[in-house]
């Protein structure tokens, strides 16, 4: 029995060597080949997955980079426009810069001639005339008032002695007259009659005590009418020394001093005792008499300034200059809306007025209105004031210029 399983076992498994010399003599069973066949499609079958997990997974990595090459086509494409638009922003600050080049040579050449120098000599120059012409017309107005007092007080006098002169030959010759008839009469009258005549005494003792106070009452109003022109003459020299008073503020310079103010008695001397009546002033004397009260900066009485103004727009209620310049004395008083409105009632009046632009965005500016203060600075800008805006594009309260606003596009 084991001999058999030897060789049976033997036969079922034959040596290589035998297979490979008779390979048609020995042959595989069909569960071997069955086997063969499972494994062979087993392996076939991994080869297949294997296959197919290489195609996903290769045609998601091509996705992938065909997704790739895609964004870097679109970086490619907006670095190259960003690249065009830097390089037209800079062309243009290029251009700007030239620009601004020429102009600062321009005014360089401009600033080179220093010509605020001969500005300021003619200035001197126009203010010694001005304050000479001054001193020459105090000087005449002086002489021509001291003849004119001359004058008057002469005339007073003759003609209070003329008046009293004739009033003594009229008394002297209606007494004359009187007592003459009143001796014709005493003399046709009979003796009887004394007491008419003590009557007609008494009646002309009443006529001279009449005449004797009409004549006192007529000095009294001679006296009057002087005392009159004693205070016509006193305002005349407070006129006078304060016109002297604004002479010396509006023009003091060291080469032409201003003349010495007048003593008590001077102006006495050379003040008239008659004025003559004075025509109303104009629109323009109420706006020169409150500028005399601006000092480059402020005004030093405002309400005064307000008074005045509004003396001159009763006479010119449409006049933009003037309400600008009531505006200025209304905002110096402290009524900044009051003031604000003057200002738009001028640039309503006349739209080009650069002041009242300036004037109006430095009260909102003030108010921290910042919008409307800058829109009125840009519009006293275009106008040809543009000192309010660029000092509140130096201080940032405006926002920045135009070349910082491009090279931060450029750096953006």
């Amino acid at each position: 029995m084991s001999k058999q399983k030897t060789s049976k076992s033997s036969s079922s498994k034959p040596s290589a060597s035998s297979s490979a010399g008779s390979g048609s003599s020995s042959k595989l069973t069909k569960a071997e080949l069955e086997a063969i066949a499972l494994e062979f499609r087993e392996e076939l079958k991994k080869v297949a997955e294997g296959q197919q997990t290489f195609q996903a997974s290769s045609g998601q990595e091509l996705e992938a980079l065909k997704t790739g090459l895609g964004r870097l086509e679109q970086s490619l494409a907006d670095f190259d426009s960003r690249w065009n638009i830097n390089e037209k922003q800079l062309q243009t600050v290029g251009e700007m810069a030239a620009l601004a080049q020429q102009r600062l040579d321009k005014e360089l050449a401009v600033l080179g001639g220093r010509p605020w120098e001969k500005t300021a000599e003619e200035l001197q120059n126009a203010l010694k005339a001005t304050t000479q012409k001054v001193v020459d017309l105090e000087k005449s107005l002086r002489k021509d008032i001291g003849d004119l007092k001359k004058a008057v007080q002469e005339a007073a006098q003759e003609a209070a002695q003329e008046a009293a002169q004739e009033a003594s030959r009229d008394t002297a010759q209606r007494v004359a007259d009187l007592e003459s008839r009143m001796a014709e009469q005493a003399a046709n009258l009979p003796v009887d009659r004394e007491q008419d005549i003590l009557a007609l005494g008494s009646r002309l003792d009443a006529r001279l005590d009449a005449l004797e106070s009409a004549l006192e009452e007529r000095f009294a109003s001679e006296e009057e009418r002087l005392v009159v022109l004693e205070g016509e003459r006193t305002t005349l020299a407070d006129k006078l020394k304060e016109l002297h008073e604004a002479v010396q503020k509006s023009a003091p310079t060291p080469e032409a001093p201003a003349a010495p103010a007048p003593s008590k008695q001077a102006e006495e001397q050379s003040s008239p005792p008659v004025v003559a009546a004075k025509p109303e002033k104009s629109a323009q004397d109420w706006l020169r008499q409150a500028r005399l009260l601006w000092n480059c900066q402020r005004y030093t009485d405002p309400q005064a300034a307000v008074d005045c103004l509004t003396r001159a727009l009763d006479i010119a209620p449409d006049n933009p200059e003037l309400l600008n310049e009531r505006g200025l004395a209304l905002a110096d008083a402290g009524f900044p809306d009051k003031a604000i409105a003057d200002f738009s009632k001028a640039i309503l009046q006349d739209a080009s007025q650069a002041s009242a632009f300036h004037n109006r965005g430095l009260l909102y500016m003030k108010m921290d209105k910042r919008d409307l203060a800058c829109r009125d600075f840009r519009s006293a800008a275009a106008l040809g004031d543009s000192r309010a805006l660029r000092m509140a594009q130096e201080t940032g309260y405006c926002g920045c210029s135009v070349f910082k606003k491009l090279f931060r596009g450029v750096i953006d």
